[in-house]
């Protein structure tokens, strides 16, 4: 299973699932591609923009599960009956717990390096698709603004101290890293090493 996690829908557009905490998320572009996508959402329920996005660029509710996270950041304990998932400091943290929920067995995480290089901090820096856009839609005034890198953000020392502290709280759950970057909380293995498949239209890692 391939889990897409906010605009890295725009990389991994034929992904089985769709995951957000981020109700801001609505004013990017990949809301509208997802609409004519055929993946499943997971969306954090007290995401207030979201369930008008929905209505607004026609997602059809019947492919959204909604969840609800912990109240506190510091349950980062996961076991098979949870209810609600862990609430970390980014949208990938909860991401692999859903994924641990569905039974996947290892989880591999990929593009979660943690780092940025040359002002570049986020996949479409590179490929010049600046995920925000719908400037004249007013659900947007108050987010729709250009994303720039340039240099470490806010996230990067916060998301890795909590994916120690996630690897040392749940080491039966097999976290496997193919990423680049500065994330040391789990065994790295290659690319290469991995299965392939080509859904997408060129090789990827099927995990």
């Amino acid at each position: 299973m391939v889990f897409a996690v906010n605009s890295a829908y725009m990389a991994y557009p034929d992904c089985d699932y769709y995951v957000s905490c981020d109700g801001t998320n609505t004013v990017r572009r990949h809301w509208e591609l997802i609409a004519d996508g055929r993946c499943r959402l997971f969306l954090h329920g007290a995401g207030g923009y979201q369930p008008r996005a929905l209505d607004r660029v026609g997602i059809d509710p019947a492919r959204v599960f909604w969840f609800g996270r912990r109240s506190k950041m510091t349950q980062r304990n996961m076991t098979p009956d949870d209810e609600k998932t862990i609430v970390g400091t980014n949208s990938v943290h909860v991401a692999v717990h859903i994924a641990y929920l569905m039974g996947c067995s290892p989880i591999i995480l990929l593009g979660m390096d943690c780092s940025w290089e040359d002002s570049k901090l986020h996949f479409y820096d590179w490929t010049g698709g600046n995920p925000v856009v719908l400037p004249d839609d007013p659900l947007n005034a108050a987010h729709a603004r250009p994303v720039v890198a340039n240099g470490p953000d806010d996230h990067q020392q916060p998301d890795l101290e909590y994916w120690r502290r996630m690897a040392r709280r749940n080491p039966h759950v097999p976290i496997l890293n193919a990423s680049g970057g500065c994330l040391e909380a789990f065994p790295r293995i290659q690319m290469s090493d991995l299965p392939t498949y080509s859904r997408m239209g060129k090789e990827q890692t099927d995990g």
